[in-house]
C-alpha cells in the first residue's frame, strides 16, 4: 500500500496546481507568464501521475493483486477527470481563477478616478490607440501593453488597458463612467460601477 500512498500524494499535488489557487495568486500580481509556468508544472505532474498509475496497474494486474489494482484504476480515473476538467473541459479553472485575481489586482492597484479624469481629457479623435507618451501616471504605473480609447455615438467615452495577447490570451481593464453598463458575458467581472475586467481567448 505505500505505492498507493505515493500516488495519492502525486494526485493531490496535481489537484493543488489545478485547483485555481496558484492561478489566482498570479492574477493578483497580474502575471500571465507566472500562470503559464504554474500550469505547465501542473500538467507535467498530472501526466507523470497518470503514467505511474498506468504502469503500476499493469504490475498489480500481472501479479494478481486485485485490491491494489482496483485502487489504481480509481485513482487513475480521478486524475483523468481532474485533467479534463481543469485543462480541456468547459470550466477552464485556471483561467477563471486568474480572472478573479486580476479583478482584485485592479481593485487594489488602479486609480480609477484618475484614469476617468484623464479619459475625459485625452484627444485621439473618435476612437483609437493612445500613444504611450500620452499616458498619465495612473496608467503608466499599471504597465499595460496598450491603451485604447473608445467613444460611442452618444459621446460617452471609456478606455481599455490591455495585457497579454497571442496564444496566451488577452486581459483588459475597462474604465468608463459610473453609469456605463457592464456586459453580462461570462468572461467579464465587475470591479466597481462602470469598471470591469474581461478575458479574450
Amino acid at each position: 500500500m505505500p505505492d498507493i500512498g505515493a500516488f495519492l500524494v502525486c494526485g493531490t499535488a496535481s489537484w493543488m496546481f489545478f485547483s485555481g489557487w496558484a492561478s489566482y495568486r498570479c492574477g493578483l500580481r497580474n502575471s500571465i507568464n507566472a500562470q503559464m509556468v504554474y500550469c505547465t508544472i501542473g500538467i507535467l505532474v498530472e501526466v507523470l501521475s497518470l503514467s505511474a498509475l498506468g504502469i503500476r496497474f499493469g504490475i498489480h494486474a500481472a501479479a494478481g493483486r486485485r485490491v491494489q489494482g482496483v485502487a489504481c484504476v480509481v485513482l487513475f480515473l480521478g486524475l483523468v477527470a481532474v485533467f479534463v476538467t481543469s485543462v480541456v473541459g468547459p470550466l477552464h479553472l485556471a483561467d477563471y481563477s486568474f480572472d478573479h485575481g486580476f479583478r482584485d489586482w485592479a481593485r487594489s492597484e488602479a486609480d480609477i478616478s484618475a484614469i476617468r479624469e484623464w479619459t475625459g481629457q485625452v484627444q485621439v479623435g473618435v476612437s483609437g490607440n493612445v500613444a504611450e507618451s500620452e499616458w498619465p501616471l495612473s496608467v503608466v504605473t499599471l504597465r499595460p501593453q496598450g491603451v485604447y480609447l473608445h467613444e460611442e455615438a452618444a459621446g460617452h467615452r471609456y478606455v481599455a488597458l490591455w495585457w497579454g495577447g497571442g496564444h496566451i490570451g488577452r486581459r483588459e481593464l475597462v474604465v468608463g463612467s459610473p453609469d456605463m453598463e457592464i456586459p453580462s458575458r461570462q468572461t467579464v467581472l465587475a470591479v466597481e460601477a462602470g469598471v470591469f475586467v474581461e478575458r479574450y481567448p
